[in-house]
């Protein structure tokens, strides 16, 4: 994570050099520079200022963090060559420019669905990649081209919104959550805009890409938010010296640049320079500053642990039943294979090693699933349980066990949610086959005011009264250990007529529920 974020600055760091040194070949060719331009540099410096902000404090790479960052390095980039009359760059920037529909749509898209399964968005997809393609070989006809990115417009717009109606109810939690930061960063961005826009209302040349400023201001507080939740959730030994005085050090800076090249007469595009200058000095002394400082947390040995013993020994019993599977399961296994290679010309022993191999591939394949569930993205939340129940049932081919799985279709789990609730079902599910004798087994999952319910009923034997030991077994143990740590909570109780019910209520607790892929 400190590499991702190192690489991420020296990034940013490359971009501003690169712009800079734009501005001063532009300075010094002695390139006509026309009052309209002002506005584009000043949202371009303020673009890579916020840019900036919310680089330096990504102390925990987090991936929308990360691109809206890159997001606002390409509009600046498209601003920066828009404004110009030469051929060369404005060619470059209508290209640029022609590749924003679909930058800002996959952006929006993955700020609401966080990137997860939805409805629509491989056609969505498909049909904003095709478009782009065209518009960008349209180009040498400027009639076609100006067409084409109309159409490109109007198509990721009326896409947008049908993606939003067809995943209706996640569109409507992502609202609820965001839908006051949205609010306030649009007042906050669009009274300028208008303002702005009565200003130079008769002057149409000030007011090109307007609407482009108030899109990408957007999601400003509830990145703003997002930042905040960061800082808290990381240790201060897991970061730099905290950069609270970047901003005023900025705004002075800024100052003190402006009113200088003023006193000196100096040409604006000159002031623009000295300011971008002084941001990528900035971005340069805190790159040293938090390598430096990454560098010393790496040799410091610390613990988030309230209680470090009762850790080290679960950590310890972990990695005990990882060596156990490994000389159980993979040494005996290969130390079989290798027996068996001296034997292989012979068409029996081949087939029993290839059915060796074949077991022992299934079981890797198992215990990494076990480690790290690995939900697949191509599949929405209900299939990948349903895959893995089915799964469990193929594991106890003996036992003629009828699964159900009750929850809505387009069921929508956050990070880290959605995979603590595939333990739970994986672990509920396993018990429920091996010890109920049940002939049918149902899982019920569904959210209700931000809480996850989940119950898996059996109609096995159960219990007259539930053993005093019950928690003591390793599975339910697993469990209970993985809900308390999240502030669930676990209660077995007789189902009716016959059987066992585990029921587990899991919050996701508040706002903080949508966490925008902090702990990615």
């Amino acid at each position: 994570m400190k590499r991702q974020y190192l690489h991420s600055l020296l990034l940013l760091i490359l971009h501003q050099l690169l712009l800079t040194v734009f501005l001063c070949c532009e300075f010094w060719l002695h390139l006509d520079f026309k009052a309209e331009a002002v506005m584009p540099l000043s949202v371009i410096l303020l673009t890579d200022s916020g840019a900036a902000f919310i680089q330096l404090q990504n102390y925990r790479s987090n991936s929308f963090l990360k691109h809206y960052t890159l997001v606002l390095v390409f509009v600046s980039w498209c601003m920066l060559f828009l404004r110009l009359e030469i051929p060369v760059f404005s060619g470059l920037g209508l290209l640029l420019y022609a590749l924003l529909p679909l930058v800002l749509s996959r952006f929006f898209l993955s700020f609401i669905f966080q990137a997860s399964v939805y409805s629509g968005r491989k056609p969505a997809l498909y049909l904003h990649l095709t478009l782009t393609l065209l518009t960008l070989v349209s180009f040498p006809s400027s009639y076609l081209f100006n067409l084409l990115l109309g159409v490109q417009w109007l198509v990721s717009i009326s896409s947008f919104g049908v993606i939003l109606l067809a995943n209706k109810k996640r569109s409507l939690y992502f609202f609820r959550q965001e839908g006051r930061s949205l609010l306030i960063s649009l007042l906050l961005i669009l009274l300028p805009a208008v303002l702005y826009s009565l200003v130079f209302r008769y002057n149409p040349v000030f007011l090109s890409n307007t609407g482009l400023y108030v899109l990408i201001g957007l999601p400003l507080v509830s990145v703003h938010r997002i930042l905040k939740n960061s800082l808290q959730n990381t240790s201060e030994s897991g970061r730099p010296a905290v950069s609270f005085l970047l901003s005023p050090i900025a705004l002075f800076g800024a100052a003190v640049l402006s009113a200088l090249g003023w006193f000196l007469a100096l040409p604006v595009i000159a002031i623009f320079i000295l300011l971008h200058t002084a941001l990528w000095f900035i971005l340069l002394c805190y790159f040293g500053a938090a390598y430096q400082a990454l560098r010393l947390s790496a040799n410091k040995s610390s613990t988030l642990y309230s209680d470090p013993l009762t850790w080290l020994n679960r950590e310890e019993g972990l990695k005990k039943e990882f060596s156990n599977y490994l000389h159980d399961a993979v040494l005996q296994d290969l130390l079989s294979v290798k027996n068996l290679a001296a034997k292989a010309d012979r068409p029996e022993i081949r087939t029993l090693i290839i059915s060796t191999l074949n077991r022992l591939n299934t079981s890797i394949r198992d215990e990494m699933q076990a480690c790290s569930p690995a939900l697949l993205s191509s599949m929405t939340l209900r299939e990948n349980f349903e895959k893995l129940l089915e799964g469990i049932a193929e594991t106890y081919p003996l036992k003629k066990v009828q699964v159900r799985l009750d929850c809505p279709d387009d069921l929508f789990l956050i990070e880290p949610y959605n995979r603590i609730v595939f333990r739970l079902i994986k672990e509920l599910a396993n018990n429920a086959f091996k010890h109920s004798n049940a002939s049918e087994i149902r899982v019920c999952l569904s959210v209700e005011d931000r809480c996850v319910l989940l119950s898996v009923l059996d109609n096995g034997t159960g219990f007259t009264t539930l053993p005093s030991d019950l928690f003591k077994h390793k599975g339910l143990a697993s469990v209970l250990e993985t809900l308390t740590a999240a502030g669930g909570a676990l209660n077995i109780t007789p189902n009716e007529p016959s059987g066992l019910c585990a029921s587990v209520t899991l919050p996701m607790k508040g706002d903080t529920s949508y966490e925008h892929f902090i702990d990615r």
